[in-house]
């Protein structure tokens, strides 16, 4: 007889989540950029650019997306003023494409850090119990200052930071019991799921500029404000 599995109270704990590599809950975060991506839409022309994010903690937030052209192809300019607020906020002066096996990488946004204010969206998901997750970008900042680009050009500090804080406090977990009612009560599976490639989310409505911790001192590398 061979021993098939020993066991491990923290692999069993992470099972529901007790204990997870992943970011879980809304939350103002800082962090490093680990991959960036073009993405189109399932059945539509909707285009996104798509990154990974890792925290300081070492926790991952993974296919995040920014959508700037809509289902016809056409220019979304909330859009493209999110994806310039990124470029902005990790010192990027240009995106370009570039093929890499079957995707389209998007390499100056690699190993670029960032500030993000992340909201957690769950949705039912096709043959589980347990719905599935992404994260809404409430707001972009410089890791350095942790300040939105709006609030650098106006002089200010980083003044919607207490609203993003109370925000997730109130709130850490989204509408995860709302959706997990609606399953429990036999809601179809899919719904309110997201379109495009890759799970995630993209931006909604625009929202006010978000807070982030601030900087230790050695956190200055090429950093922008």
């Amino acid at each position: 007889m061979t021993t098939a599995f020993t066991y491990n109270e923290d692999q069993a704990a992470a099972a529901d989540g007790g204990s997870s590599e992943y970011l879980l809950e809304s939350a103002v975060v800082r962090g490093t950029i680990t991959a960036a991506r073009w993405t189109l839409a399932n059945n539509s022309r909707a285009e996104f650019l798509q990154f990974d994010f890792e925290t300081e903690q070492g926790k991952k937030a993974n296919y995040i997306n920014l959508i700037f052209k809509d289902k016809e192809g056409k220019p979304l300019q909330f859009g493209e003023e999110r994806i310039q607020a990124l470029m902005g906020c990790t010192g990027a002066q240009s995106l370009s494409r570039v093929q890499k096996g079957q995707e389209v990488t998007c390499p100056e946004l690699v190993g670029r850090k960032v500030a993000l204010a992340l909201e957690v969206r769950y949705f039912p998901k096709t043959n589980s119990d347990k719905p599935g997750f992404g994260f809404d970008v409430k707001a972009i900042m410089s890791a350095k200052s942790g300040i939105t680009i709006g609030e650098h050009r106006e002089g200010k500090g980083p003044e919607s930071k207490e609203y993003w804080a109370g925000q997730f406090a109130a709130n850490p977990h989204g509408n995860k019991a709302e959706v997990e009612a609606k399953m429990a009560g036999g809601a179809p599976a899919g719904q309110g799921a997201p379109q495009q490639q890759g799970g995630g989310f993209s931006y909604g409505a625009p929202d006010p500029g978000g807070p982030a911790p601030g900087a230790p001192e050695d956190f200055d590398d090429e950093i922008p404000f």
